[in-house]
């Protein structure tokens, strides 16, 4: 039974190698307002890049239609190539990606 354990950890490692090296897939979005949001998305969170700053992490969060992430003070819905973030007590800002030239 202890072999059949570590066979199955040594199997695991390379998976979880993997996705710690996984950078994610990063998006630009265009605001109605306030600077552009560069978001990477990985399998579980959302990373908002903070221009001079740490950047915003999320995480993801069940959606009844389209995606949602958050934490207390943010969050970050949307749907197709739109999203909405909401920061605090601040108005929320709705950005999409733009349409390629």
């Amino acid at each position: 039974m202890r072999n059949l354990s570590i066979v199955a950890v040594l199997l695991a490692l390379p998976a979880l190698a993997h996705a710690e090296d996984d950078p994610g897939r990063k998006v630009t979005y265009v605001c109605e307002r306030g600077p552009d949001l560069v978001i990477t998305y990985t399998d579980d969170a959302a990373r908002i890049a903070v221009p001079d700053g740490d950047p915003i992490v999320l995480k993801q969060r069940l959606a009844a239609d389209g995606f949602r992430y958050g934490d207390k003070a943010s969050t970050l819905r949307g749907r197709g190539r739109e999203v909405t973030y909401a920061n605090g007590s601040k108005r929320p800002v709705r950005c999409r990606v733009p349409d390629d030239p």
